[in-house]
């Protein structure tokens, strides 16, 4: 039997079941087809209100879709144990369409200086419309980082300037985010309905706390659905 989530994966926890909804970013150390070893990043040393027993979903950043729902062994010191209960390694598409849905538009640019960057997340210069690229809503996303299929415009290292509109006012946020990495899309898995040939993940690099607050919001009613799903 296959480990749910290799080890080396960089993942998203959740924790949906406190006064209030954390996500904690954490690596993956040891994996068994049973149980699973994460060390937190950033130096967070546990989750707040989880105890042995607590329930939490592991989701791979980056990796395909491959999550875990895990019943806690123990949290402290940097490191969640937990047994595995139900996982899936990988869903049909990178970030599958019942999920949920962003609407974003974004730029490609190249030599933009800091004070013009800045100038541009607090409101100076033209966004909606004036940023011209509008991807496919349908996309993985996490409150750090997002992966969405569109044409090849960018190249890894580039900076985006976007705009996400999040429910519920669905107000336009403004981000910057910067590629990480740019792949073709297998034949076998694109959508006829739109033009997109390429997958690009990005970083966000600036992001305001409220974004943030959304984007997790966003996320924990995202990973209730994952929790759903599981066989």
């Amino acid at each position: 039997m296959a480990v749910p989530i290799e080890p080396g994966t960089a993942v998203t926890i959740v924790y949906a079941a406190g006064a209030a909804p954390v996500l904690a970013h954490a690596i993956v150390q040891i994996a068994t087809p049973a149980r699973l070893v994460f060390t937190f990043e950033g130096g967070r040393e546990s989750i707040p209100g989880l105890q042995p027993g607590g329930t939490v979903i592991a989701q791979a950043r980056d990796s395909g879709g491959a999550h875990a729902l895990l019943r806690v062994e123990s949290c402290g010191r940097g490191i969640l144990a937990g047994l595995v209960e139900r996982a899936s390694a990988t869903d049909q598409r990178a970030y599958p369409r019942c999920f949920g849905a962003l609407e974003v538009r974004y730029d490609v640019r190249r030599g933009l200086s800091a004070s013009e960057l800045h100038g541009w997340l607090a409101g100076e210069g033209a966004g909606g419309s004036a940023l011209p690229y509008t991807p496919d809503p349908l996309m993985h996303f996490s409150a750090a980082s997002l992966i969405f299929d569109d044409v090849q415009r960018c190249v890894p290292g580039d900076l985006l300037l976007m705009e996400i509109q999040l429910p519920p006012d669905l107000v336009p946020h403004r981000v910057s985010a910067r590629v990480v990495r740019v792949s073709t899309i297998p034949l076998d898995e694109r959508d006829e309905t739109i033009p997109a040939t390429h997958r690009i993940a990005a970083s966000f690099e600036e992001i305001g706390r409220d974004t943030v607050a959304a984007l997790v919001q966003t996320t924990v009613r995202i990973q209730h659905s994952y929790l759903e799903s599981l066989p």
